[in-house]
């Protein structure tokens, strides 16, 4: 089986992962109400973006990703320790 990724799959995970590099929200603030904010500003990036909704079909404002760069975005979020 060939896992080897092909040049659309990697150009969106070098964009991701750049995005991640300029744009980490840093660690997580403790507490509920500094948490839930934090993750409220998180999703905004993201969804500005282009990053939220990744799965979801265009037409409702999502990527429409394919099966591959689901897993992509899995993988490059959790690398980077960053909220999803």
């Amino acid at each position: 089986m060939d896992l080897t990724l092909s040049p659309n799959e990697q150009a969106f995970r070098d964009q991701l992962r750049a995005w991640l590099a300029e744009n980490h929200p840093g660690e997580e603030p403790t507490g509920d109400e500094a948490g839930f904010e934090f993750r409220v500003v998180c999703q905004k990036k993201l969804h500005a973006a282009g990053y939220a909704g990744v799965s979801w079909p265009e037409q409702f404002g999502g990527r429409g990703a394919t099966l591959i760069e689901q897993a992509i975005y899995g993988e490059e979020m959790a690398r980077a320790m960053a909220p999803s």
